[in-house]
């Protein structure tokens, strides 16, 4: 039954393949069998994030030092990496630019506060 859920049938439909009269039946199955598979969900859940999260670190690692140097694609790179991890740990709040922002990136609003003292630090006021 859990299959055929998956696979995206209804719970009637499941009803007539299975030999059912009562789609409540049907979903009290899919949600107990459901339920008794969501500890190794989350295993799994938190292994795939484990492995997103060191490829993602080892190619800002390989890509950082020659962004640094001024390699143009591996600055993109770095920066669209930053932002989709600014995204997955909540830190970036999306803000609309005037000409648009490229898709699938996120751009975080600078400090305001810091910036300006910055710019009056280079200033020399």
């Amino acid at each position: 039954m859990v299959k055929l859920f998956l696979a995206g049938a209804s719970y009637r439909d499941i009803c007539a393949v299975v030999g059912l009269r009562s789609p409540q039946s049907v979903g009290n199955i899919v949600a107990r069998e459901l339920s008794g598979s969501a500890q190794r969900r989350d295993l799994l859940t938190d292994e795939a994030f484990a492995v997103w999260q060191e490829r993602s670190e080892r190619l800002f690692r390989a890509h950082w030092g020659r962004a640094l140097d001024g390699n143009y694609r591996s600055a993109e790179l770095c920066r669209k990496l930053l932002g989709q991890q600014a995204q997955v740990y909540g830190l970036a709040r999306e803000v609309s630019l005037i000409g648009g922002t490229p898709a699938g990136v996120v751009e975080v609003e600078p400090d305001m506060d810091e910036l300006a003292r910055l710019r009056a630090k280079r200033a020399g006021a």
